[in-house]
C-alpha cells in the first residue's frame, strides 16, 4: 500500500472536496495479486481538482476484497466501495459500477491494470475542460505478461497527438483503445441503451457512445499497463483456442454494431470491422470447415479475399503485396 495519506492526496485540491469532478471506475474481479498496484496508482495522483475511487468487486472467491477494505480505512474520503456478495457479471457489474460515479468525467481502469504517470488525470482533464467538443480523451500504454514478466507490445495509435473519428476506432477494433487510458464525460452513462447490456465488451461499445456526444482525442504518450494474465477477458475470450467461443463472440459484436447509430459509424467502417475479424478467424482456424458459415453476409471481394488467405496463407506476404499493388492502381 503507498505510503500517502488522504491528507497528502487532497493537498492541492481546489474547489469542493466533497464534490469530485473526477470518478475513477474499477471493478474488479479475482484480482487478489494485481488490485494493489492499480489502486496505489490512483492514489499517487498528482490533481488540483477532487476525485473519487468507485470500485465494485464482483463477489470475488480470493481475497481482493480484503484488500479493498483496507484501503477504504485508510482513504474513507476518496473511495467509495459496493463489494458484492454475488457473483452479477462483468458488464453488469462494469455499467453499474459506471452509474455509480458522480464525477463530470469519468477514467477507467480495471483491478488488473494500472497507470504510470502521476499526472496522467491532469493532463486529460485539462484537454477535456479546455476542449468542450471533445468527449473522450485517450492514450498510449504498453502491454505486459504477467507468465512471462515482459513487456509483450506498445499500443501506441499514432506518432504524435491525434483526433480520431468513430469509424476509424471501430475499424481499428475493441483493443483500439485501451481500457485503462480512457476518460471521458459522465452524461453518457445516463442513458446507456439497453442493447449494451448484452454486448461482448463493454469499453468498445462506451467509446462509440462518446463519439455520439463529441470528438475523440488521443495523447502521444505511455500512461498506463494493460496486464495480460490467465485470468483476464483477453485470455479467456479473444485469445481462446476455443473456436466455438471466437465465433460466438464475433456473431455478438455484428448483432452490437447494427444497433449504433450509423450516423456517427459509416456502414463501410462496420463492414470492414467484420471483414478484419473474419479474417483474424479464418487465418487461425485455416483447416475448420466451421468457419464456413462466417462467409455469408460478406462481398464477392471479401469472399474472395479470405478464399486466398485461407488457401493460400503461404504466400500470404506475397498475396499482400499483390494486393495492396492493385488497390494503388485503381
Amino acid at each position: 500500500m503507498i505510503e500517502r495519506t488522504e491528507e497528502e492526496v487532497m493537498r492541492n485540491w481546489k474547489g469542493d472536496t466533497d464534490t469530485p469532478l473526477v470518478s475513477i471506475c474499477t471493478i474488479t474481479y479475482n484480482h487478489e495479486a494485481y488490485i494493489e498496484e492499480a489502486l496505489d496508482s490512483f492514489l499517487m495522483q498528482e490533481t488540483a481538482f477532487p476525485f473519487e475511487m468507485v470500485i465494485d468487486d464482483d463477489c470475488s472467491p480470493d481475497g481482493t476484497a480484503n484488500i479493498i477494505q483496507k484501503y477504504i480505512k485508510k482513504y474513507p474520503k476518496i473511495i467509495k466501495a459496493n463489494l458484492r456478495k454475488e457473483n452479477v457479471g462483468s458488464m453488469q457489474n462494469f455499467i453499474a459500477n459506471m452509474k455509480r460515479a458522480q464525477g463530470k468525467y469519468i477514467a477507467i481502469c480495471e483491478g488488473d491494470d494500472y497507470w504510470t504517470d502521476p499526472l496522467k488525470l491532469q493532463k486529460q482533464v485539462d484537454f477535456l475542460e479546455g476542449n468542450p467538443e471533445y468527449s473522450l480523451c485517450f492514450h498510449a500504454a504498453k502491454c505486459f505478461d504477467e507468465n512471462k514478466q515482459k513487456f509483450l507490445f506498445n499500443i501506441r495509435r499514432h506518432f504524435g497527438n491525434k483526433t480520431f473519428s468513430a469509424s476509424r476506432i471501430i475499424v481499428g477494433g475493441g483493443s483500439f483503445i485501451p481500457t485503462a487510458s480512457m476518460v471521458f464525460k459522465s452524461e453518457i452513462i445516463k442513458d446507456i441503451p439497453k442493447w449494451i447490456y448484452t454486448a461482448p465488451v463493454g469499453d468498445l461499445f462506451l467509446s462509440l457512445l462518446c463519439a455520439t456526444l463529441g470528438k475523440i482525442f488521443y495523447i502521444d504518450e505511455y500512461m498506463s499497463i494493460y496486464r495480460l494474465h490467465d485470468y483476464n477477458w483477453t485470455a479467456n475470450n479473444f485469445t481462446s483456442i476455443n473456436l466455438d467461443k471466437r465465433l460466438n463472440h464475433h456473431e455478438k459484436m455484428v448483432k452490437a454494431l447494427k444497433n449504433i447509430n450509423n450516423k456517427v459509424i459509416s456502414h463501410k467502417a462496420i463492414n470492414q470491422f467484420i471483414h478484419k475479424q473474419i479474417k483474424s478467424i479464418v487465418l487461425k482456424y485455416k483447416n475448420s470447415k466451421k468457419t464456413d458459415v462466417l462467409f455469408a453476409p460478406l462481398s464477392l471481394l471479401s469472399k474472395l479475399d479470405i478464399f486466398f488467405i485461407r488457401h493460400f496463407h503461404l504466400f500470404a506476404n506475397f498475396y499482400k503485396r499483390i494486393v495492396i499493388y492493385f488497390r494503388l492502381l485503381f
